[in-house]
């Protein structure tokens, strides 16, 4: 199964990750691998994340206030969002 990432998506992820690098070095890689661990969890089970809107899950970012919002196809992940917690989320599930 591979990870897709929406445009929006993928902005959203280089946007955080280039913030915490500019507030801390080093802050940023771990975001990215933190990011990237928590797809590993959701590509290995998908299914145990809720259904939080429209087909679309929610895998929490460890150590982070952000999720990773995904859909998960049959031969994919397909990533939606990469959503701070605080944001409203009508903005992601729009994406939906």
């Amino acid at each position: 199964m591979q990870i897709v990432y929406r445009r929006a998506a993928e902005g959203e992820f280089y946007e955080a990750a280039v913030r915490y690098e500019d507030r801390s070095l080093g802050l940023g890689r771990r975001f990215i691998a933190e990011v990237d661990a928590s797809l590993q969890r959701a590509l290995e089970h998908p299914a145990i994340y809720a259904e939080l809107y429209r087909g679309i899950r929610g895998v929490s970012v460890r150590g982070f206030p952000y999720t990773v919002y995904f859909r998960a196809e049959r031969d994919r992940l397909v990533v939606m969002a990469v959503f701070h917690d605080k944001r409203d989320p009508k903005v992601w599930q729009g994406r939906a």
